[in-house]
This record gives structure tokens, sequence and C-alpha cells, in this order.
């Protein structure tokens, strides 16, 4: 990119073509320092989902970017190592947001795609924040999940941008991680009382295991980190706390729109 920051991505194609391109935005522990490697961001949890037929038909096709950052992306200066506590680097601010959004704008170009919907865990859903707040204008809808951008780091001019852009959050209010106390709740707070028209809010008071194939000793579903609400979004199971729509449902809904 334009600032020498070089990005590795996994990508998906429809045969058919589409005018849609969603971005997925992984978590810290899946960018690369040494030897990166685009599988990690694809199999380190089901992004692989999203090429999937069932993805595909729900939401009427999509291209499908997936870049994996060179540190992470809540890195403010671009050398640090995410390591277990990020959130100690991060001022709100990404070394990234420029270069990747042309690489976002180069795919986009690519293929043919008009549409961009832009989500993310963790430290992707962090990313998908700021750059919803950068480039207002080139999505047309955004979904954090479990996002781990401070409340604290967002001024009012910037909440106001994104207010009336369609969003999907979810999280685990266990979030262990990304204290929804300190994230998603002060922040949902404020894009309501600024008036947010198309806000939508999927949470769980827990992740667990809906498989059936995970269980404790006692025959219970097996519970993950609260901070793990991205295995609803992948499964498609989170369920918008107002409205009832699962992630997918709401995208086509988007689309459609």
């Amino acid at each position: 990119r334009s600032d020498g920051v070089t990005y590795q991505y996994a990508s998906y194609e429809p045969q058919e073509g589409s005018d849609t391109l969603f971005v997925w935005l992984h978590g810290g522990g899946e960018g690369g320092v040494e030897n990166t490697d685009p599988y990690v961001t694809l199999l380190g949890n089901k992004v692989s989902v999203y090429g999937s037929e069932a993805f595909q038909e729900a939401i009427g096709g999509a291209n499908v970017l997936v870049p994996q950052c060179p540190t992470f992306w809540m890195d403010p200066k671009g050398n640090q190592i995410a390591g277990g506590n990020a959130s100690a680097y991060s001022d709100g601010t990404s070394y990234d947001t420029k270069s990747l959004m042309e690489l976002i704008e180069m795919y986009k170009e690519k293929t043919g795609s008009t549409k961009v919907i832009l989500t993310g865990c963790s430290n992707g859903g962090f990313m998908a924040l700021r750059l919803a707040i950068d480039y207002p204008d080139t999505f047309i809808a955004v979904a954090p999940v479990a996002e781990a951008m401070q409340e604290r780091f967002l001024s009012d001019e910037d909440l106001n941008k994104i207010k009336d852009l369609p969003m999907y959050f979810v999280y685990s209010t266990n979030d262990p991680i990304a204290d929804p106390t300190l994230h998603e709740i002060p922040t949902l707070a404020r894009l309501q009382a600024l008036g947010a028209s198309n806000l939508h809010i999927a949470t769980t008071d827990q992740v667990i295991d809906t498989s059936g194939t995970i269980k404790t000793e006692d025959g219970m579903p097996y519970e993950y980190s609260g901070h793990w609400s991205w295995i609803y979004f992948h499964n498609n199971e989170a369920t918008c706390n107002d409205c009832g729509l699962t992630p997918w449902q709401w995208m086509a809904e988007v689309l459609c729109s």
C-alpha cells in the first residue's frame, strides 16, 4: 500500500459474480508478526463459512475479503505485538487505517463491488468502528462483534458520523476481555441518545457450545470465554434483542433496502 504496509489476505468470489463485498477483520491473536499466513485468519475461527453455500444463499451472494494485519488492528504505531493485553497499547487509533482502506478499495474495484458490509471481532470490531467513523460513506453496514473500541475514545462527532449507518452489535454480557461496561454498553447508549436510526443489538449472558458435541462432565453444554461471541455470529445464531433478526438475515435485509 502507499505507506509501505503489506497485507496477506484470503478472498472468495462467487462464480456468478456479485456487487456486494463482505469484509471480515480478525481478532488480535490472528495477526501476522512472523510467517504471515492468511489461513490463520480463515481457520483460527469459522471464517471459511462466508464462502459456504449457506451464507452465500442467505445474503444473495457476496465477494469476501479477509485481510491479515501485519501486527494487530489496535496498534497505533505499527510495531507492537498484541500478546494478551492489546488494549494497553490502544489510544483509539490504528496505524493501518489508511492502508487497509486502500486494500478494500482495490478489492472493490477488482470485483466490481459497489456495496461493502464491514464486520470483525474484538480487535477487528475495533477496526470496523474506526474505519466506519473515518470513512462513513464507504460502507452500507457495519457489524462489530465483541468489539474492543473503548467508549472513552469516541467523541460525539465520531458517533454522529455513524449514527444513521445500519449497525449490528454482538456481545456477551460476561465478556472478560472487552468489558461491555467500557465498550458496547456506553457506546450504544450514546448512539441511541443521538437518535441512531438503524441500530441492532444481539446480546447473550454467556457463550456456550450449541453443536451438542462439546459438553461438560455432567452433560451440560461447554461454556466458552464470554469474549467469544463471534461463535454465534459465524454460526448465524445471534438474534437481535428487538427485531429477532440473525446477522445473516439482517445483512440480507440491508442489501435489499
